[in-house]
């Protein structure tokens, strides 16, 4: 009878073995895949760190591109006024047959242009 019940506290004792081990085994796997997720975290805030970097750059690259694009619009602006100017008889009134609707616009419409740049606090 004392043979039976040492029998089963080994018995007891193996499981006991086995559920620690699969503990473990579970709690080194938790670990490797949070590892792996911290790996994944830094490596995509890298990536996001560069990519607004580039942002950045382009965007100083599309500001002269703008402020010239600006210009030629005043230009053109100056232009279709001036043309219409020419088609005035004597340069005083506008002929009958050559009346022409006004096809340029007002700057200051236009010129409301977004910017990457930060507005300056002074």
């Amino acid at each position: 009878m004392i043979h039976t019940s040492n029998n089963n506290g080994e018995q007891a004792m193996d499981e006991l073995d086995a559920i620690r081990k699969q503990i473990n085994q579970t709690t080194n796997e938790s670990l490797e895949s949070t590892r792996c997720m911290v790996d994944l975290v830094v490596e995509s805030q890298d990536v996001s760190t560069n990519t607004m970097k580039m942002f950045h750059e382009q965007g100083e690259q599309l500001n002269p591109m703008e402020h010239d694009l600006d210009s030629i619009h005043a230009e053109m602006t100056e232009a279709e006024k001036n043309i219409t100017n020419l088609q005035k008889c004597c340069g005083l009134c506008v002929l009958p047959w050559k009346r022409a609707r006004r096809t340029y616009r007002s700057l200051s419409k236009h010129s409301k242009t977004y910017s990457c740049e930060k507005p300056s606090t002074t």
